[in-house]
């Protein structure tokens, strides 16, 4: 009900603006009269919206740099550090060195390893 009442009312304001009255409509007439005056509003919206735009952006950036603190690039775990390889190499001795998984393998492993891998080529 509501929109048909709506409807009804902005077909007789289009009406009633659009009657012509020596030649012009009464729209064209209000709109001479309003020009400069909705220049004016428009303008001024415009420039304040701009003005709110700028202080709220500055604003929110201040409000968000004060509050995130300020991260250091560091590496926690020297794992890929140069000094910690050679701290490594210092701290392990000859035996260590050569203690590899071949070293721990019997006669008979070692001629199963090589015929498995001699059979998966």
């Amino acid at each position: 009900m509501m929109l048909i009442r709506l409807m009804f009312y902005f077909c007789l304001s289009y009406f009633v603006l659009s009657l012509d009255i020596g030649g012009r409509t009464i729209f064209d007439r209000i709109d001479t009269r309003v020009a400069p005056y909705s220049e004016m509003a428009q303008t001024f919206i415009v420039k304040s919206s701009k003005k709110a735009w700028l202080f709220l952006k500055d604003t929110s950036l201040n409000l968000i740099g004060h509050h995130i603190p300020e991260q250091r690039d560091r590496v926690s775990s020297g794992l890929s550090s140069p000094t910690r390889q050679l701290k490594i190499d210092s701290q392990t001795t000859l035996a260590d060195q050569s203690n590899t998984p071949e070293d721990t393998y019997t006669l008979e492993e070692r001629m199963l390893l090589k015929k498995i891998l001699e059979e998966s080529r």
